[in-house]
């Protein structure tokens, strides 16, 4: 199809590109115009992927993205609340310098009424996934197409799917979970980290795991296959208790930040007693479920410095340590860090 029609097809209401998905998957100015830059130079880009529903409309499988991207330029990419997105000004790339600063119109330097014409009538692969299909298609299609090695990293993906299926409950987890001051003070990340959802992913991880049966642990084959699966099992759910995981959730970072701050989840080393590096996995997965699964026994009153003293002493287990670190799989570190955190912080 061509952009135009696309473009038309978009300005109708017939073709979903998922506003919110803009916020998620975010492309730098650097990014939008390498795409641009394909385009004029005709480089082939990969099909655009679309699932139609009963009425006919088009929802963006895979390509929301490089369409957002297109109708940002065109000066036509609508925001949430309807409002215009400003149109995307070039930069300079390095087979077109001269791009930089150009707009398809309405700017300084503009694309000629010729350039513009011929750019509306480039065509894109559109692949289209008809209403007959299993609803469940174009989810399982847009994880495959998504991970491994995309841009967008696997927390991305898994919000956007979550985003399509249950929107209210992806606005919770990320606005009241993941914003959750002492869950923020007690888990410091890297700018690169915050900016792939990372954080996210820990809150998915924790309403996931922290009750979750050894012998359901035994069975994870790839944790990032489960972490998907189990993502669009709580959006369907209907038995799911956000007010009491909500509930859960704070008193155990409370509990945390106000026992050991931003040292919860770092490693301590017993020789020069003194925590050490920055976050680790093995350790959140240890420490933050152990507590949780015993958080009746850590919300009393005057626990914090017993707590302090059992997270320190955790590094000195060899039930911990020889299953964390470097070279061991993530599917075998969830098999013996949780099972130890819920017994170690049970005493």
């Amino acid at each position: 199809m061509s952009i135009g029609e696309l473009e038309s097809l978009y300005g109708r209401d017939e073709l979903d590109i998922h506003p919110k998905f803009q916020r998620i998957l975010r492309w730098s100015d650097a990014q939008k115009t390498k795409l641009i830059e394909s385009l004029l130079l005709r480089i082939p880009i990969p099909p655009i992927f679309v699932a139609q529903d009963p009425s006919g409309r088009w929802d963006v499988v895979d390509g929301v993205q490089r369409l957002g991207t297109i109708f940002e330029f065109l000066g036509v990419l609508r925001r949430p609340d309807g409002s215009l997105h400003e149109p995307l000004s070039l930069v300079a790339t390095k087979l077109l310098p001269s791009l930089n600063s150009y707009r398809f119109r309405t700017a300084t330097k503009i694309f000629s009424s010729a350039q513009q014409l011929d750019f509306r009538r480039l065509r894109l692969d559109v692949q289209v996934i008809l209403k007959e299909s299993d609803p469940s298609t174009k989810y399982e299609l847009f994880e495959r197409l998504n991970t491994g090695g995309s841009i967008a990293s696997d927390q991305e993906v898994r919000n956007c799917v979550l985003v399509w299926i249950n929107e209210p409950l992806f606005d919770w987890m990320h606005d009241t979970l993941s914003e959750n001051v002492d869950f923020r003070e007690a888990i410091p990340l890297s700018d690169r980290l915050e900016e792939q959802q990372y954080r996210l992913e820990l809150v998915l991880r924790f309403l996931v795991l922290h009750d979750m049966a050894p012998a359901q642990l035994r069975r994870v084959t790839d944790l990032g296959d489960f972490l998907n699966e189990q993502n669009r099992r709580i959006a369907i759910s209907t038995d799911f208790d956000r007010a009491e995981q909500e509930q859960l959730f704070g008193k155990t970072f409370r509990v945390l930040n106000r026992a050991i701050g931003p040292d919860a989840f770092r490693k301590f080393d017993v020789e020069s007693n003194q925590f050490k590096g920055g976050f680790l996995i093995s350790a959140f997965e240890a420490i933050a479920l152990g507590v949780a699964h015993n958080i009746a026994r850590w919300s009393r009153p005057g626990t914090s410095g017993r707590l302090q003293s059992l997270i320190k002493s955790a590094w000195s287990q060899p039930a911990f340590r020889e299953h964390i670190g470097i070279g061991v799989p993530a599917r075998e570190r969830i098999q013996h860090s949780i099972p130890f955190g819920r017994e170690h912080f049970g005493r």
